[in-house]
């Protein structure tokens, strides 16, 4: 199925959600609303078989707002596509994890959180820095003292 295919079926099925689409030699992005982000993702693994979540990342674009741009990479074995499914969240907003589509998305929210402070609603818990580290390294706005305390500013 071509990239159109599936960025037609995601406006069709969901009109008020689906904020921007991108398609470049054979890549396929779709944003969608916060709000939506989770029946999305339901609609693209069990009626589009996107059966595979290879990564889940963020990117922080301060000073602009809303800031960071969530973006799940999903992976659909029987077609052969991928699609880069991401939302839009202000500091401070709360993600929906996908830990009930994809078993290993915990791991990756996990990373996320612990690296840009984006919150999947199971609380804070670090996977790569001390427990007791100030701040989110990738942050746009995170000092980097070279003291190695962690302090945001």
């Amino acid at each position: 199925m071509t990239p159109e295919y599936y960025l037609n079926s995601l406006i069709s099925a969901f009109p008020d959600a689906v904020s921007e689409t991108s398609s470049f030699r054979g890549e396929c992005s779709v944003t969608v609303k916060n709000s939506s982000y989770y029946a999305v993702a339901v609609f693209l693994k069990e009626k589009m078989n996107f059966d595979t979540l290879s990564d889940i990342t963020a990117a922080d674009y301060f000073p602009r707002e809303p800031r960071f741009v969530l973006s799940a990479q999903l992976f659909s074995s029987a077609a052969a596509s991928r699609l880069r499914l991401k939302c839009v969240l202000a500091d401070g907003a709360a993600a929906v994890s996908l830990k009930q589509l994809w078993s290993g998305a915990g791991w990756l929210e996990r990373e996320v959180y612990d690296m840009f402070g984006i919150d999947f609603g199971d609380g804070p818990r670090r996977l790569f820095m001390p427990h007791d580290f100030a701040g989110f390294p990738l942050r746009k706005d995170f000092k980097k003292s070279g003291t190695g305390s962690g302090e945001e500013k």
